[in-house]
C-alpha cells in the first residue's frame, strides 16, 4: 500500500497531510499521487496554487517529453482538481480561489495569456 512519503511533490504531501480529513480520501489520493510521475505531481501542485503559467508549461514539457494526453489529464489536472474540490467542500478555500485554478485552463490556447477567459 502506498504512503504518503511515496509522493515526491512536498506541496502534495502538504495539502494531503493538512486538509484532507477522510481516510478513503487520504488513500486515494496518495494512491493517485504515489503512481504518478514527477512531472504530473509537479502539475498538480502548480495547479492546487494557482500557477496557470506553470501548469501551461508544465503539461507542454510533458507532452513533448512523450507522455499520453490522457496520463497528463488522469495524474496531473485532474488529480490536482480533487484536492481542489475537496478544500472547496470543507470550506478552505472559496468560488474565487476554485475559479483562479480552473478558469485559465479552460481559455482556449490563444487565449490563456489573458487571466480570465472571455465570457
Amino acid at each position: 500500500m502506498p504512503e504518503l512519503s511515496d509522493i515526491q511533490n512536498e506541496v502534495l504531501r502538504f495539502e494531503i497531510e493538512e486538509y484532507l480529513e477522510k481516510p478513503e480520501e487520504i488513500e486515494r489520493f496518495v494512491g493517485i499521487f504515489s503512481a504518478a510521475r514527477p512531472i504530473n505531481q509537479e502539475m498538480a501542485a502548480a495547479l492546487i496554487e494557482g500557477d496557470h503559467h506553470a501548469v501551461d508549461a508544465l503539461a507542454a514539457q510533458a507532452l513533448e517529453e512523450g507522455l499520453e494526453a490522457l496520463e497528463v489529464m488522469d495524474d496531473g489536472l485532474i488529480a490536482g482538481m480533487g484536492i481542489v474540490g475537496v478544500k472547496f467542500r470543507e470550506n478552505f478555500i472559496f468560488v474565487p480561489e476554485v475559479l483562479a485554478c480552473v478558469l485559465p485552463h479552460s481559455a482556449p490556447p490563444t487565449r490563456r495569456s489573458l487571466p480570465w477567459p472571455s465570457l
